[in-house]
C-alpha cells in the first residue's frame, strides 16, 4: 500500500494534518492543536515511518539552529500522543521519533 505524507493525502485514508486551521483529522475525529503541535506532526508527516532525530525537529519545527539539550520536544510529543493517539508516534530510543502509517480502528 502506497504511503502518502499527511499533508498531502490521508494515510490509509485515517490522518489528515491541516495547518490553516491547526487541526489533525483521524478518521472521522477532528482534534485542534496548538501551533508548535502542528508545526511538529507535519515534521513528522513529511517522513512517514522515518525516524526523525531531535535535533531534526528542533531545527524545522522550532527553527532552532544550534545544537541544545532540552526535553522540549519529548514534552511536546508527549502532549501530542495524549491528542491523536499513543500508536501514531513511535520512538526510536536514542534516536527519535516517527509517524507511523497504522490503520485505525
Amino acid at each position: 500500500m502506497t504511503l502518502y505524507p499527511a499533508y498531502e493525502k490521508p494515510m490509509h485514508t485515517c490522518i489528515r494534518v491541516n495547518p490553516k486551521e491547526q487541526t489533525v483529522n483521524i478518521g472521522k475525529n477532528t482534534i485542534d492543536l496548538t501551533q508548535q503541535e502542528c508545526l511538529l506532526l507535519l515534521t513528522l508527516a513529511k517522513k512517514p515511518c522515518s525516524t526523525i532525530s531531535r535535533e531534526e525537529l528542533l531545527f524545522t519545527a522550532w527553527d532552532c539552529s544550534y545544537p541544545i539539550k532540552t526535553r522540549t520536544v519529548d514534552m511536546h510529543i508527549a502532549r501530542l500522543r495524549k491528542k491523536i493517539g499513543r500508536k501514531l508516534i513511535k520512538t526510536e530510543r536514542g534516536k527519535g521519533y516517527s509517524l507511523q502509517a497504522i490503520k485505525l480502528n
